[in-house]
């Protein structure tokens, strides 16, 4: 993520979003076409990028920014 937006999502304070994806990944809505394989969180009118690693659902943060841009 770049330094602006993560210190816009840590200062919006989404701790527990974070965690109840890293409890739960396959709950969020995998992406399709040139994103395949990635899932999203909307988080008010933002959205959380990320991806599932392996067998052992390691979850990767790829991105974090508002709706209108995160798909561009």
């Amino acid at each position: 993520m770049k330094s602006r937006k993560r210190i816009l999502f840590f200062s919006i304070g989404y701790e527990k979003k974070i965690s109840e994806i890293i409890e739960n990944p396959e709950h969020y809505k995998p992406l399709r076409h040139g994103m395949k394989g990635i899932r999203r969180a909307h988080i008010d009118p933002f959205v959380l990028t990320f991806e599932v690693m392996g067998n052992e659902k390691h979850v990767v943060f790829l991105d974090f920014d508002h709706h209108d841009k995160i798909y561009l």
